[in-house]
């Protein structure tokens, strides 16, 4: 009998053991769970103020809401989800309110360029119509710094009005906020070509030398430009502005003959509209001296004000003894 009762103790006894030392164990596990999470926890706070820091706030807004999905109470990722929300919606309202003011700008510089085709343009009467649509742009970026076409217009704005050092800072910094904005490699690659034909002129031997020097550098800058602009996906759509691309690169190549057939086949293709004068001008290339200089007449019977025909027209009657 007492056999017996000690079996029968025995047998309620261990079955209590092994579940006080499965609960035990299950304590430990809980207890490194909820270590494990917090420290996880903390890793995903880090990693969202750091990315909120960097500007990252996309991602600091994702990280933040991944605490508060598993705890509502977490005070510190309430307080960065609503820091990051809200920024992140005061430069949606920037951006939707500077859009709104590039299209309101945009037509006076298109109204501008149409004026240089005006023979009796003045500069004074430029700048006032440049300057309607600069005021607006101008405030659209202060409203959002990184908008590229917003740079890429005020480059314009100032390359009307001859500052092309302000226009080169202007594209560089589109470029730099959408490093594939076609428009933006366009004009700088096609202010850098006029650069280094500028830079091919000198009044000494030694100046000519250091000058072709430097445009020889600043020839391959204004390749590279130009490559990327006529990339696929660039947003460079213009007929014009695709071939003078073409026509400019093969130029700076050294390759003028080939230059002025593109410009020539172009015209033949898009014919003679607003802009396509600029292919004309390309043209002159591909021909002798005295006819170089009736193609210049051309060009400006179309564009009275543009400003490399009248100096390469120039350069011409030089060339020519005239």
């Amino acid at each position: 009998t007492l056999g017996r009762g000690a079996i029968r103790q025995k047998a309620i006894l261990i079955p209590s053991l092994v579940a006080l030392l499965a609960g035990l164990a299950f304590g430990s596990l809980s207890v490194v769970d909820g270590i494990r999470n917090a420290r996880n926890v903390q890793m995903t706070l880090e990693s969202a103020a750091g990315a909120e820091r960097q500007g990252r706030l996309e991602e600091a807004q994702v990280s933040y809401k991944s605490v508060l999905d598993r705890d509502l109470k977490n005070e510190t990722a309430r307080a960065g989800f609503e820091r990051v929300d809200g920024e992140l919606k005061r430069r949606a309202a920037a951006r939707t309110e500077a859009l709104r003011l590039l299209e309101q700008g945009r037509p006076a510089l298109d109204q501008a360029e149409r004026y240089l085709y005006d023979k009796d343009a003045n500069y004074e009467e430029l700048g006032r119509r440049v300057e309607v649509g600069q005021k607006l742009i101008e405030q659209a970026v202060e409203k959002d710094s990184q908008s590229a076409l917003g740079h890429y217009l005020l480059g314009r704005a100032w390359s009307l009005r001859g500052w092309d050092d302000k226009a080169e800072a202007c594209w560089r910094k589109a470029i730099g906020c959408d490093p594939l904005f076609g428009p933006s490699h366009y004009y700088l690659g096609r202010l850098l070509v006029e650069r280094a034909f500028l830079n091919s002129f000198g009044g000494s031997v030694e100046d000519r030398e250091t000058k072709a020097s430097n445009a020889e550098a600043v020839a391959r800058m204004a390749e590279e430009q130009l490559d990327l602009a006529m990339r696929s996906g660039s947003g460079l759509d213009d007929d014009v502005q695709l071939a003078m691309a073409e026509s400019m690169r093969t130029f700076i190549r050294g390759e003028h003959r080939k230059a002025s057939a593109v410009a020539l086949q172009a015209l033949e293709r898009i014919g003679m509209r607003q802009g396509a004068e600029d292919l004309l001008w390309m043209t002159m290339w591909g021909v002798a001296r005295g006819e170089r200089v009736r193609i210049m007449d051309r060009v400006l019977a179309l564009r009275p004000k543009f400003r490399m025909a009248w100096l390469c027209r120039g350069v011409e009657h030089l060339e020519l003894g005239k």
